[in-house]
């Protein structure tokens, strides 16, 4: 009797919402499996698949632990992110951290069957609501770093009084912060800054309810301290497809 275990799928789909995560497998159909691993090392125990589809905080995790083990050849993960959260700032994280392709919940089926040829080909792939999003986080002058600290607390409710004190600067200064923030994001008023910041990805959520600046270092076009610049994208939204995505 033939006693050898089942070939591994070739397609993992590994998401925190199984409903989503379901759907997903039905959609890609046979060649991908649904596994219940919720944390990277467990996922690393198993070979890597052609494509792991998941969402970005898992596929973080495995771009990051995934190391060559001695005796082993190493196959890297390709991972393709379905995301929730419509933000500029989760696209370029994603991208900066490795991942292949990224598509929205809401994108079409095509899209996703698009990402996943993408990955298994070691290509890049965005939908065209992530590709929008992601344009829509550059900003034509980039904010300096005191800038980004203002904006910050601005996105907290703090007046310019407030501002001055936790920043320890004078009041005039921060007036003059504040309508820079005003002019290089085009808009004319604090709430429609604190909006085009969340809009764009300047800043996110935090845990209780505020705001806090993103855990990554920002993109050079947001002027962020000096750090190597992000992957720039070189091309454009072309049917879900970014053309020459992220050329150097």
């Amino acid at each position: 009797m033939n006693c050898q275990p089942p070939p591994e799928p070739e397609l993992l789909v590994a998401h925190p919402m199984p409903l989503l995560a379901n759907g997903l497998a039905a959609v890609l159909g046979p060649a991908a499996a649904v596994v219940g691993e919720r944390d990277a090392a467990a996922l690393l125990v198993r070979p890597a698949p052609a494509v792991l589809v998941t969402d970005l905080p898992l596929a973080t995790a495995v771009l990051t632990q995934a190391r060559p083990q001695p005796g082993r050849s190493f196959q890297p993960w390709r991972c393709v992110v379905v995301s929730t959260q419509a933000s500029s700032w989760a696209v370029h994280q994603a991208m900066q951290q490795g991942v292949l392709a990224m598509v929205q919940a809401s994108c079409s089926v095509v899209e996703l069957q698009r990402a996943v040829t993408a990955a298994r080909a070691g290509q890049h792939f965005l939908c065209a609501a992530s590709a929008a999003l992601l344009a829509e986080g550059a900003v034509d002058e980039p904010l300096t770093r005191r800038e980004t600290e203002v904006l910050q607390l601005l996105c907290l409710g703090l007046d310019n009084k407030s501002i001055a004190l936790r920043l320890t600067m004078a009041l005039g200064t921060v007036k003059t912060h504040v309508k820079a923030i005003l002019e290089k994001l085009d808009v004319s008023s604090r709430t429609q800054a604190v909006a085009a910041a969340h809009r764009r990805g300047l800043v996110r959520h935090g845990e209780a309810g505020g705001c806090a600046l993103p855990d990554v270092a920002p993109p050079a076009w947001r002027g962020a301290s000096p750090v190597a610049a992000a992957p720039r994208v070189s091309g454009r939204a072309e049917g879900g497809q970014l053309v020459r995505a992220f050329g150097t």
